[in-house]
C-alpha cells in the first residue's frame, strides 16, 4: 500500500506518522505529489468502496439480490461503521504495520463509515476528515440528513478540513452546533507538477470560454446540466468548448467538444482560453447549499492553469472566497452580459496577465505544509 507520511517535526516531538483513505482520484495523486515536495512517502488506504469494487467485481453486477445486499450493507456500515471483515483486516492491518497515528479522509462523508470503523478498532488513531464537498444533496430531505448523519459522525472525528471560511461557517451552524471536533481550513489547491508544462498560443476563434464541468447530463445531477445557458452563450457568438458526450454534441458552429484528458494534460489545454466558465443550473435545485459553500474541481484546476474565471455575480460564496487573491474574475448577470465582457479585448487581455501573474499564489506544497502542522496542532503528539 505504500510507506507512511511523516509530517514536518513540530515544537520538537515526534511528528505524527499520516496516511491517506479515500477513492482514487486526482486529490490523492495531488496529495502524493505534495508530500513527496517535503520529502516523505504517502501510505495509501482505500475507501471501502474501492477495496469491494476491486476485490469482489462491479457493484452494478447483474445478480439482484447480491446487489441490494451489498447497497444495503454498504448503506448500515455508513451509519454503524463499515462492518466488511475483509476490508477492516486489510486496512488495519496497514495501520498497525506502519503505525499510522492519523488517518486523513478524503473527500467527504463517503468515508466516514470507514473512518468510524478503523476509530472503534483504533481509538488512539486520529481520524481526520477532508471535506471538498459538503452537502452533495439538492433537497431539503437529502441536505437535512447528510446534515444529521454528518453531526452523528461528529465523535469519531479529531479534525475537519474546511476548503474555505464559508464552508466552515456552514458546518458550525448546520452541522457540529458548537460541538468538537475542530474545524481547520485549507483551500485546495493543485502541486506544482499539475501546472501546465506549456502554454499554448492563444485560441483563434474569439470570444471563448472552457468549460470543464460534466456534459453527461442524462448520468449526472440536474445541477450539472447548463446545456442551456452554453446554447445562450453560443447565440451570443461565444465560443464554447467543452467535454465531449452523446447529450451535449450540439450542431452548432461556436460550440466545440474535445475528449476527457487527464488532470495534467487538461492543465496544460486550458491555457489557450480567454476564461474557464463556472456556472451550475442552480434553477434545478430545491437546495443549493452545495454551491454556496464548496469550492468544485473544476475551479482548482482553472486557476492552476492561470487563465480568467467567469462566474456568476449571484452565489457561489466559497468559490468567490477562493478568488480572493486571484482577481483575475469575470463576474456575470446573463450570458449577453458576459459576452459583451469577453467582447472587451483590451479589458481581458489585462485579466489574462493578472491571472498568469496570481495563479502562484495556488501552489499545493505550502497549502499542505500549512495543514500537516494544523493537523499537529489539532490532534497533539500521538500516545
Amino acid at each position: 500500500m505504500g510507506s507512511t507520511v511523516t509530517s514536518p517535526p513540530a515544537g520538537g516531538h515526534t511528528p505524527l506518522k499520516l496516511a491517506y483513505l479515500g477513492p482514487e482520484i486526482d486529490h490523492r495523486e495531488n496529495l502524493r505529489e505534495c508530500l513527496s515536495a517535503l520529502g516523505v512517502e504517502l501510505l495509501v488506504l482505500p475507501d471501502s468502496r474501492t477495496w469491494e469494487g476491486k476485490s469482489q467485481g462491479d457493484l452494478q453486477a447483474p445478480i439482484r439480490l447480491g446487489r441490494v445486499k451489498r447497497v444495503w450493507t454498504r448503506w448500515r456500515g455508513q451509519f454503524s461503521g463499515t462492518n466488511n471483515p475483509g476490508y477492516l483486516a486489510d486496512v488495519l492491518g496497514a495501520v498497525d504495520e506502519n503505525r499510522v497515528d492519523c488517518i486523513l479522509g478524503y473527500w467527504g462523508t463517503a468515508v466516514l463509515g470507514d473512518l468510524i470503523a478503523v476509530k472503534r478498532q483504533r481509538p488512539n488513531v486520529r481520524t481526520v476528515l477532508n471535506v471538498l464537498c459538503h452537502p452533495t444533496g439538492l433537497t431539503r430531505l437529502k441536505v437535512a440528513l447528510q446534515n444529521w448523519y454528518f453531526r452523528r459522525s461528529l465523535k469519531f472525528l479529531d479534525a475537519i478540513v474546511a476548503s474555505s471560511g464559508v464552508m466552515k461557517a456552514y458546518l458550525e451552524k448546520r452541522v457540529c452546533h458548537g460541538r468538537r471536533p475542530p474545524i481547520l481550513i485549507s483551500p485546495p489547491c493543485y502541486a506544482q507538477a499539475f501546472r501546465p508544462r506549456e502554454r499554448k498560443s492563444d485560441c483563434e476563434l474569439v470570444p471563448n470560454v472552457l468549460f470543464l464541468g460534466r456534459t453527461d447530463w442524462r448520468r449526472a445531477q440536474a445541477s450539472d446540466n447548463v446545456e442551456t445557458f452554453l446554447d445562450q452563450l453560443a447565440r451570443e457568438q461565444v465560443h464554447v468548448f467543452h467535454h465531449r458526450s452523446p447529450e451535449s454534441d450540439a450542431v452548432s458552429p461556436y460550440r466545440h467538444s474535445f475528449e476527457y484528458m487527464s488532470l495534467r494534460d487538461a492543465e496544460t489545454y486550458a491555457t489557450q482560453f480567454d476564461a474557464a466558465l463556472i456556472v451550475y443550473n442552480l434553477g434545478s435545485c430545491e437546495r443549493t447549499d452545495r454551491f454556496e459553500v464548496t469550492v468544485p474541481d473544476r475551479l482548482i484546476a482553472s486557476v492552476t492553469a492561470g487563465i480568467p474565471i467567469a462566474i456568476p455575480a449571484r452565489g457561489y460564496e466559497a468559490c468567490k472566497e477562493y478568488l480572493k487573491d486571484y482577481q483575475a474574475v469575470i463576474e456575470f448577470d446573463s450570458a449577453s452580459d458576459l459576452a459583451a465582457k469577453l467582447r472587451d479585448r483590451q479589458s481581458l487581455h489585462a485579466l489574462k496577465s493578472l491571472a498568469l501573474q496570481n495563479s502562484g499564489n495556488y501552489l499545493g506544497e505550502p497549502r499542505v505544509a500549512q495543514l500537516l502542522k494544523a493537523i499537529w496542532a489539532s490532534c497533539g503528539s500521538p500516545s
